[in-house]
């Protein structure tokens, strides 16, 4: 999602311009701010999913926090996403299975 929201801001700017080059001048500003729109919800959804969605289902314990409360870098976030096996406060399994 991220790579999709950083497309849609560059392609703010390039579509334009293929737009003002084929003659279709009044679409021009809806297009561009249309696809900026875009991108900032897509980042902003993607922001919010990861830093406050992202928990533990047994303790609720965050991840892509700091002990001091701050948010970690992006890079950060997901490199301990994808090496984390088990929760650090509670040590629930990272992919627990749910009888029915």
């Amino acid at each position: 999602m991220e790579l999709v929201g950083r497309l849609l801001f560059v392609a703010a700017f390039v579509v334009p311009g293929i737009i003002y080059l084929l003659g279709f001048r009044g679409w021009l500003w809806i297009v561009g701010v249309s696809l900026v729109a875009l991108s900032f919800v897509l980042e902003m959804s993607h922001y919010f999913a990861l830093y406050y969605i992202v928990r533990c289902p047994r303790c609720g314990h965050n991840p892509t926090r700091c002990k001091n409360g701050k948010h970690v870098g992006t890079n950060t976030v997901w490199k301990r996403l994808r090496t984390m096996a088990a929760c650090p406060q509670c040590s629930a399994p990272a992919k627990e299975t749910h009888a029915a």
